[in-house]
Parts: C-alpha cells; sequence; structure tokens
C-alpha cells in the first residue's frame, strides 16, 4: 500500500490490507457455516456497498443457500442524513427463512435498526447480521452484530466497496481519512 492516496477531495492513509480483509472475511463465512450449513439461508447484501464483502463471502461459502438484494442509503458525503430510504426492496419472499444481512459498515446503527425492524413485516423466521466494519463508539441505536469483522474508531474510511461520494469503491485496501 503506498503511503496517502487522494480520492475527490480528500487525502487517506493505509488502515487495513485487502489481505488482511480476505482473512477476516473467510473467518466471518466459517462462522456462519457452523451456524447455518444444513438450513439454507437467504443472504441479504446491502447495496452498493457490501457488494465486494458479498462477493469475496460468496467464494468462502459452500453450502446451500440464496442471495437476494436490497439498497438502503442514509449517508450523504461523509455524514449520516439522520433518515433511512428503502431504495431497492427484497425481490423474494422470505416468510419463514433464516436472513443473513451483509452489510459494509455499522456506525451510528440508523440503517440497521430500521431495517431490522422492517424486516419483521416479512415475518422471516430469523435474522441475522454481519458487518465488515463496526464503529462501537459512534452507535447511537442498538444493534447486534452477530458476525462482526473490524472494530474500528469512529474515522471515515474509504475502500473494499465503501465509497466517498461514489469514488474509491475499487480500492482493495481499506483507507482512512487523513
Amino acid at each position: 500500500m503506498s503511503q496517502e492516496i487522494t480520492v475527490r477531495d480528500l487525502s487517506f492513509k493505509p488502515f487495513i490490507s485487502h489481505e488482511a480483509i480476505l482473512t477476516r472475511v473467510k473467518e466471518m463465512a466459517l462462522n456462519i457455516e457452523k451456524d447455518y450449513k444444513d438450513r439454507n439461508p437467504v443472504f441479504l447484501v446491502v447495496l452498493t456497498g457490501a457488494f465486494r464483502l458479498a462477493g469475496d463471502m460468496a467464494s468462502f461459502i459452500d453450502f446451500p443457500c440464496e442471495w437476494d438484494f436490497i439498497k438502503l442509503s442514509s449517508y450523504k458525503d461523509t455524514r449520516s442524513t439522520g433518515a433511512v430510504d428503502i431504495e431497492f426492496d427484497l425481490t423474494m419472499d422470505v416468510k419463514g427463512r433464516d436472513l443473513i444481512i451483509l452489510e459494509d459498515i455499522i456506525d451510528t446503527g440508523l440503517t440497521m435498526h430500521f431495517y431490522m425492524e422492517y424486516l419483521k413485516k416479512h415475518a422471516p423466521l430469523s435474522v441475522r447480521l454481519a458487518s465488515l466494519l463496526i464503529k462501537k463508539e459512534a452507535m447511537v441505536y442498538p444493534v447486534h452484530i452477530d458476525y462482526p469483522g473490524f472494530f474500528i474508531e469512529n474515522k471515515f474510511v474509504v475502500g473494499y466497496g465503501l465509497d466517498y461520494n461514489h469514488s474509491g469503491r475499487n480500492l482493495n485496501d481499506l483507507w482512512q481519512v487523513i
């Protein structure tokens, strides 16, 4: 990793390497497999940020499962808007199904707190949450993360699917704002 990069008008320093991310994603997948290998769960991928996590997670999942994609938004620039919009919802019936939500990052917890409540109307059998990054000190809304990736400090990050105004998602490593 180089020492510093610029994405749009912000500078970032190296944070978590792609190799470390893949190691942790594999560990998360193995933990999920222990819990669900005989249950055919549905993975709900929160777009757009969790697309990289989902792709790598899928390569480590070796049991029957299904995948669906949702799009939620609560961010503008580097800050939460305080409201959650469902831009793209479930495309399958999840009544009586085990759901595993794949999220890129949990900070205030607003988005997942809102969506997990919203999912109740679909009557799933269970809902669990996997998140690559968790900012515990920023959490305002109570959210239980069943499959945590990395606990990080409350600083803005980009890369591995996370963006800054739609840029930087393609970066393999994670970078932290300077």
